[in-house]
């Protein structure tokens, strides 16, 4: 079915592009049912709601019946499959009138939600509508209004409305039509995603059936704080959260979901006073046409590439000095950034962990400040919240007291990044760039995202640390402080490890004196490296010093050492 492009055009220029090119890039090859189901997808997110439906009227009555749904189950949908012609239910009123509709959930518990509804327009006038389930900040946007009334022009221009897509519900009887809040609220307690509202305290407030399956198989949600929830614990997640809830804006991002190892999207909507509506979903999208790839595709693709670069670099990172140099690495050429510093939590100080672009002398300006200093950094630790300071201006506006600091700094925007591993905030990531730079919404959801696996490599690079340091503290006190003076002999030494990551392990040296000026040299080799095998060379020494105290023969004490475990040399 064809109409005018009058609508099309008018409101093309007030409408999302990316979408609206994403659409006139797939018109070539869509069966009918394709069609339509594409159009309700780009609906839901161009509006940033919970679902989409679309209602086409039967035989020459007044009723609507429903076409088609995407993102809610058939059980959902069931109450919406028959409306009257006089029903108050948006969808019906935007047929009868003509116009956009949008009807407020009024006292929903799960924030300001409604439907906002367009009629799908004939060349006779309306044969339809299609609504979206809207989900937080009140009536849609102008502009947002406009792409629903694009979107909807898209659809009866390239979708057959005899066809349904998904067989959502049996229209084959009457049915009541939905009734207020109670209609909704099925429709989300059922949708094929993951819905859940927190208050300002982050506590779990509402949580449909998707959400208990994929974050609490085994426990209820409701009252729980959700970063306490184990299964809520991924890279990136808490960091993003708290960004939208900070700038008080509807952030969409896709992560790495650790359970099943697939991709999701999550859309995190701020409701004023009343905390923030997340939901999750597959992040799947229709497969675009090579001349069509939009936006999102290619920003997708972008950082899979630097995540999976960075990715390995932090795997093979051993040290938190590794970590660092593996950021800069990857993470100053793929933003055009200058300089990266780490900052990690120990007590109630700030220590600088390492950093690249940066003079020595400008690092201990901020080396070891106290948590509760007015700064950016402990700013960000305190709040979980990433800040992107565009300008000097912009930082000393924000932190007064640190005048000096951005007037001695090198720099002159900077993303902090909080890391937080499992659960707890353990420092900040600092990317900064030598010349003012604004921060896209792009740039903010990749540089939070990467910090989630950044804060992971350094939990992980920092038990390393202090292992190695205990490891190390004990093997130096094990071996010999210094050597004896002797007789007839000289005697000097040089502990030497083989590579990198081998400096703390088994291997000792010994130079004992014995009666009758003899002397006892002993090379000893636990294999492997660590606290453990430090101690195994700790007990061998004494075993060996014991043995030889008692004038045996070396070799009576080589079988009696490797009973406790001696590999000699070369062996």
């Amino acid at each position: 079915m064809k109409t005018s492009n009058t609508l099309l055009d008018k409101d093309a220029e007030e409408s999302p592009s990316p979408r609206l090119h994403l659409l006139a890039a797939m018109e070539a090859g869509l069966s009918s049912a394709e069609a339509l189901s594409l159009a309700l997808q780009q609906a839901t997110a161009g509006l940033g709601g919970l679902g989409a439906l679309a209602h086409t009227r039967r035989g020459t009555t007044g009723r609507l019946s429903l076409l088609a749904a995407e993102g809610i189950t058939r059980t959902a949908a069931e109450p919406w499959a028959a409306l009257g012609e006089e029903d108050d239910a948006a969808p019906a009123r935007a047929a009868r009138e003509g116009g956009f509709v949008w009807v407020p959930g009024g006292g929903l518990t799960i924030g300001d939600s409604g439907m906002a509804s367009v009629p799908l327009l004939g060349v006779d006038g309306p044969v339809g509508a299609l609504s979206v389930i809207t989900a937080g900040g009140g009536e849609p946007t102008a502009v947002q209004r406009s792409f629903l009334r694009w979107t909807a022009t898209w659809a009866i221009q390239h979708a057959d409305l005899s066809v349904t897509t998904q067989n959502p519900a049996d229209t084959s009887r009457e049915r009541t039509p939905p009734q207020g809040d109670e209609a909704v609220l099925a429709l989300i307690r059922d949708m094929g995603e993951a819905v859940l509202t927190v208050d300002d305290a982050w506590r779990i407030t509402y949580a449909n059936d998707f959400a208990e399956r994929l974050l609490a198989s085994d426990r209820r949600l409701l009252g729980d704080e959700l970063w306490e929830v184990p299964a809520a614990r991924v890279p990136g997640l808490e960091v993003q959260c708290r960004r939208a809830s900070a700038e008080g804006k509807t952030v969409e991002f896709d992560l790495p979901w650790p359970s099943d190892r697939g991709l999701r999207r999550v859309r995190v909507v701020p409701v004023r006073d009343r905390g923030q509506i997340i939901s999750l979903c597959d992040a799947v999208e229709p497969v675009p046409t090579e001349v069509g790839q939009n936006a999102r595709t290619q920003a997708r693709d972008r950082l899979a590439s630097r995540m999976s670069e960075l990715t390995m670099a932090l795997a093979e990172a051993l040290t938190s000095k590794d970590v660092v140099r593996a950021v800069a690495d990857h993470v100053r050429p793929a933003f055009g950034a200058d300089g990266v510093a780490v900052e990690a939590l120990e007590g109630v100080h700030i220590r600088v962990v390492d950093a690249v672009g940066y003079n020595s002398e400008f690092l201990r300006l901020f080396d070891r400040l106290p948590l509760n200093a007015n700064s950016a950094v402990t700013d960000v630790l305190r709040t979980r919240t990433p800040r992107f300071v565009e300008s000097p201006a912009e930082f000393v506006r924000l932190y007064p007291n640190l005048e000096y600091m951005a007037a001695a700094s090198p720099k002159r925007a900077w993303a902090f990044l909080p890391l937080i591993a499992s659960g707890h905030a353990i420092g900040c990531c600092v990317v900064s760039f030598s010349r003012p730079h604004t921060f896209g919404e792009e740039e903010r959801v990749l540089l939070t995202a990467l910090s989630g696996m950044v804060a992971q490599a350094l939990e992980r690079a920092r038990l390393y640390d202090a292992e190695h340091t205990r490891a190390q503290g004990l093997q130096r006190g094990l071996l010999p402080q210094s050597l004896p003076s002797l007789p007839a002999v000289s005697a000097a030494a040089r502990y030497l490890p083989a590579g990198r990551g081998d400096e703390v392990g088994g291997d000792w040296y010994d130079v004992i004196r014995l009666s009758s000026g003899r002397v006892a040299m002993v090379i000893g080799d636990v294999m492997g490296h660590g606290i453990a095998e430090a101690a195994t060379m700790g007990r061998l020494r004494t075993a060996v010093r014991t043995l030889a105290d008692l004038d045996m023969d070396p070799d009576s004490i080589g079988p009696l050492s490797e009973a406790h475990g001696l590999r000699p040399p070369g062996a």
